[in-house]
């Protein structure tokens, strides 16, 4: 199997019938369809399980939460919300050290 790290996620990850499943593009050109499995990851979904009209907007739903804890997956976090903190973080720590500067020195 070809590492993820040279494939192109074409659509998904997305649920279609309870399943979580992505479209991903192979370094040939080519295309595979995966499909998580519970204590395992993604893996290559068996042939005729999925059809790429599977992907089609109202054919599936995006991954919710709920599917996530049901299916084993990790978490996704919002990358934004983290910036955000880091942000106050780096602006707190500056206010402090300003407040602890001689008068006139910062």
């Amino acid at each position: 199997m070809t590492p993820t790290t040279t494939l192109r996620i074409v659509a998904g990850p997305c649920v279609y019938d309870g399943d979580a499943i992505r479209w991903l593009e192979l370094p040939n050109d080519a295309a595979r369809i995966e499909w998580w499995r519970k204590g395992v990851g993604w893996v290559e979904a068996p042939d005729g399980a999925f059809r790429l009209n599977n992907f089609w907007p109202t054919a599936h739903r995006p991954i919710l939460p709920k599917d996530r804890v049901r299916l084993g997956m990790p978490p996704v976090y919002d990358t934004s919300t983290g910036a955000k903190i880091v942000g106050l973080i780096k602006a707190r720590a500056w206010d402090l050290a300003c407040r602890r500067m001689p008068p006139g020195r910062a």
